[in-house]
């Protein structure tokens, strides 16, 4: 009697449990994008292991698309899989998660300003500025709203700090109302001050997101990446550009009390994917104490205003 040749099955072997990976691997994508139970199971298992993932939000298309190309094909050679994605797509109905296509796509943005009162806003968006914006303005794609007498956060002031560390730095803690979760990007309107190209490429302070049971999100302030002077038609020798494209330079145009060109640049900070689910509970701003030779002064900066998106 012959022995059977086994190698004939392994091909076909092969391509079966490809197959069943993917299978698997698509509707768990899709159960991500759609489920909020799993969504939030995944989350919690992501956070706790410090990994940020976002990719399901920024090409879920082209994942699925090429998913579904590879099983496709193997689909054409297995009538097994038509039958375990028919399965899966009636466990997908019986579970609530088959929404319209508009739905799927489309996303609702909400915009939260957070207003810097009296104890944080230690200064005025006219000490600085000629006829300063005023009522609601759209900045960089992000509605802002501002008052007459606009009361902003200026680290060149003493008032509304709430910490001082040993080095000298200084820092302010926002603490929001109520605090707010589902949050995509946090906008702050803000630049620099005595940006002397002494400290470009140093950082001068930073911004800390303060999630519940959950990691910071941390950006740190480098003058010339991610802020610059706020009176680029100063004479002197500043620091006028940046390079991050985190950065949204002149969302807003004017001039100085001085009759120069001055600006208001506007600084994205995304959240991640895995914590859209976690409140935000506080922000924390913070001013690095440095002072080179010859300057005497200082480079400071100011947060003229923050809104949060959240969907």
């Amino acid at each position: 009697m012959n022995n059977p040749n086994w190698s004939q099955f392994i091909p076909d072997l092969l391509v079966s449990i490809i197959g069943v990976c993917l299978t698997f691997l698509l509707a768990g994508i899709i159960a991500y994008i759609r489920s909020k139970r799993f969504r939030k199971f995944i989350e919690n298992l992501v956070i706790k292991v410090k990994i940020p993932i976002n990719i399901l939000e920024k090409s879920w298309k082209l994942v699925v698309i090429g998913l579904s190309s590879l099983l496709l094909l193997i689909i054409l050679r297995n009538i097994l899989f038509i039958i375990i994605g028919l399965l899966l797509f009636i466990l997908g109905l019986l579970l609530g998660q088959v929404v319209t296509v508009k739905n799927f796509i489309r996303r609702k943005k909400n915009y939260v300003q957070i207003k810097l009162f009296p104890g944080i806003g230690n200064s005025k968006l006219s000490k600085n500025y000629i006829t300063p914006p005023e009522g609601r303005v759209v900045m960089g794609g992000i509605p802002f709203t501002f008052a007459k007498e606009e009361i902003v956060f200026d680290t060149s002031e003493s008032k509304g700090i709430t910490s001082v560390y040993d080095d000298g730095s200084e820092e302010v803690e926002i603490k929001l109302e109520t605090p707010l979760s589902k949050i995509r990007n946090l906008y702050f309107l803000i630049n620099s001050g005595n940006s002397n190209s002494l400290y470009k490429g140093r950082i001068i302070g930073e911004i800390r997101l303060i999630f519940k049971d959950a990691p910071i999100i941390k950006e740190s302030l480098i003058l010339g990446n991610n802020i610059r002077e706020w009176c680029p038609g100063n004479r002197g020798d500043y620091v006028r550009e940046a390079s991050n494209p985190k950065l949204h330079m002149s969302v807003w145009n004017g001039m100085s009390k001085g009759g120069a060109n001055a600006v208001i640049d506007c600084l994205e900070i995304k959240n991640y994917e895995c914590m859209k689910s976690v409140p935000l509970e506080k922000i924390k701003i913070k001013r690095k104490y440095i002072l080179l030779s010859p300057d005497t002064m200082g480079v400071h900066f100011m947060v003229f205003g923050i809104v949060i998106e959240t969907n």
